[in-house]
């Protein structure tokens, strides 16, 4: 990138866009779930996207 060349970054950058949701909806639940379990003696809710259409 520092070179010049934006590829690397636009190909980083999608890499992460496509990861992303994933990894928040399943990695970072049960941490969410222990956190509020913490501060609230709760659940948290949970916001879902409808799945990305492929072309």
């Amino acid at each position: 990138m520092a070179q010049g060349n934006l590829e690397i970054g636009r190909a980083l950058a999608q890499a992460l866009a496509d990861w992303f949701p994933e990894h928040a909806d399943y990695m970072d639940s049960a941490l969410a779930t222990w956190q509020v379990k913490q501060a609230t003696n709760g659940a948290p809710l949970v916001f879902r996207r409808a799945p990305r259409e492929t072309a």
